[in-house]
Order: C-alpha cells, then structure tokens, then sequence
C-alpha cells in the first residue's frame, strides 16, 4: 500500500518500457497509487531533490546531485524525422553532415541536457553546428511541424515507433547518435512502494 508520484519526460511514455513498467507495478501491487508528472529535465532533478517526487525517468543525465541515485532504464538509438515525400527519404539512414543545412525542430530544452545537447555533441565532433531553428513542448508539435515541411527532427527510437501517416523515421548513422533513460531516486526517501518499483525495472 502507499502512494508513489513518479515523475518523466514527455518521450518517455512513447514506447512500450515505461508503459509496461507501470502495468506490471499495478498488477502487483494494485493499492499503491500512482501519480504521474511530466516535467523538464532539470526540473525533475529538482524535484527528486527536494523530495516533491519519489522517482524520476529523466533522459541522458550528466550529473547527478551527490543525494540521489541513478539506474539505467534503456538506452535508443537515435532516429530522424522526415515527410516521406523528402529528397532524403529514399537513404537508409541519415549522417549529421547530410541534414546539417537542414532547419531542425526540437522539445524545449532550455538547460540543454536532452536529445538537442547530444546532437549538438556529434555535430561538433564533425566540425558542423546544430541547434533547433523551431523549439516545441510536445511529440504531437514534433510530428505536426516535420509533416507541415519546416524542418526535420531527431528524436529517441521511441518516439519514431509512433509515427502517424506521412512520414518516415530513418537512424542516425554516428555511432554515439544514442540517448539514454535513467531512472532518478533520492536516497532519503525510500518507501516499500518505491523500492518495488525499482525492483520491477
């Protein structure tokens, strides 16, 4: 019994991990309640922190406060969205040097530590800058804004699963092109409902 507020990322309810994860949490342990939270990266640190969150699914942490604990959740390779209708679209997969002249939209990251901090990371390694022309809040503006014709996206395997009519995802061919979930606790504030919850990760 119990109560667990688990705070994420918007992407990270796009695949099958998180979703199941939760399923498997509620059929085991059907009279904790769960509270979800989508935040920002940074805020969700803060958060947990702060003890507002009991955990945190937070993509591609760099540092960590010295109070909290971290385990990797899954790490995806990188995909970029394109119109099918794209002069790309016919690649088998895609470089950062073939889409850099390219505008790109990407989720607001005004801390600069999710996916837009990674691909920023590997243009750099290829001499080339990257960042977003367009900046949105949600997966539905990423797909909206790639089908109108403003620009590609890069996003995390998840989220090209999910792609509606229209478009196509195609991987990114660099090597490093990954970005990781972490799951993020504080150690002060460990429940039996928190603990089983991590143990059913």
């Amino acid at each position: 019994m119990g109560k667990l507020v688990l705070g994420h990322v918007g992407s990270a309810l796009a695949g099958r991990i998180f979703p199941d994860h939760l399923q498997r949490m509620k059929q085991h342990f059907p009279e904790v309640h769960i509270t979800l939270a989508e935040k920002s990266i940074s805020d969700l640190v803060t958060a947990v922190t702060k003890k507002d969150i009991d955990v945190a699914l937070v993509r591609d942490l760099e540092t960590v406060p010295s109070i909290c604990s971290t385990r990797q959740y899954i790490t995806e390779k990188l995909f970029v969205l394109l119109p099918e209708n794209h002069p790309l679209a016919s690649r088998a997969d895609l470089s950062i040097r073939a889409i850099h002249a390219t505008p790109l939209i990407g989720f607001q990251d005004p801390d600069e530590v999710g996916i837009a901090h990674i691909v920023q990371k590997i243009a750099k390694k290829n001499g080339l800058s990257l960042e977003p022309t367009w900046k949105v809040t949600n997966i539905g503006g990423i797909f909206g804004m790639v089908h109108a014709g403003f620009g590609l996206s890069i996003v995390a395997e998840s989220v090209a699963a999910l792609l509606p009519a229209g478009l196509i995802a195609l991987p990114l061919s660099e090597p490093d092109a990954e970005s990781t979930l972490f799951l993020l606790w504080n150690r002060e504030q460990i429940s039996p409902a928190l603990q089983k919850f991590i143990e059913l990760s």
